[in-house]
């Protein structure tokens, strides 16, 4: 097993954890619909919607490593 299996390897999620994940994107969409519909085309709204995706891959990242 190579010292990076752990940060680079998947992680099979349980049926609790799938649940979290769903919930996850679900709010992370409508976020991402609502930021779309009210901040105006340009540099902000592209940070914006940028960091909600790293910060929805940190959620994941969160909830998948937690066994």
């Amino acid at each position: 097993m190579s010292k990076f299996d752990e940060l680079f390897g998947s992680t099979a999620l349980d049926d609790e954890q799938r649940v979290k994940v769903e919930v996850i994107y679900r709010e992370f969409v409508k976020l991402a619909e609502y930021v779309d519909e009210l901040v105006p085309e340009g540099r902000s709204k592209s940070i914006v919607l940028t960091n909600l995706q790293q910060a929805k891959m940190w959620a994941v990242n969160g909830i998948a490593k937690r066994k």
